[in-house]
């Protein structure tokens, strides 16, 4: 609430229209991540954790209300399309086990992407057929693409670079 009340811009909506308050128990807790992603005007997705669970949502605008889809989800992107999904999984208990997966939206159904390296960033779409993510190395990074259906091996976009963003 402190963000919609302090923001430069009015925030028409609150994640308190939705039902959806915390409270504070204790420093075991875990934080409350999220990111939103319109696709029109009444539908977005976001991710909910709790508990030590993240949840893919979607939110209906009209009705005030999330839909659960499903669990273990963190880090959405939805394609430029609105189709699909690529999200970050854990694949593994390294604190770096993540991997990229590719959501339909129609279906819910879910593949492995071609990005086969453990990946901890947020995935940017290039298209509707790639992604873009940052790979660490020595005290740099390199950008990568890869094909969300998994047909073809994560290529190098580009060198010495990070946080890859794509404007439309």
């Amino acid at each position: 609430e402190a963000i919609v009340k302090s923001s430069d811009y009015p925030i028409k909506y609150s994640l308190l229209d939705y039902g959806i308050e915390f409270s504070l128990k204790g420093p075991e807790q875990p934080q409350y991540h999220t990111r939103t992603f319109k696709l029109d005007p009444n539908t977005f997705y976001a991710t909910l954790q709790t508990a030590g669970t993240a949840y893919l949502v979607r939110g209906d605008i009209a009705k005030k209300q999330f839909t659960v889809l499903r669990s273990g989800v963190e880090c959405p992107s939805v394609s430029p399309d609105g189709r699909t999904i690529v999200f970050k999984k854990k694949v593994d208990a390294r604190p770096d086990g993540w991997r990229f997966y590719a959501l339909d939206v129609a279906t819910l159904e879910e593949r492995p992407t071609a990005a086969t390296s453990f990946v901890d960033d947020q995935a940017e779409w290039l298209d509707n057929e790639h992604v873009l993510y940052a790979m660490p190395h020595l005290g740099s990074a390199d950008v990568y693409a890869a094909r969300t259906d998994g047909s073809e091996r994560s290529r190098l976009f580009m060198h010495d670079a990070q946080s890859p963003i794509v404007v439309r």
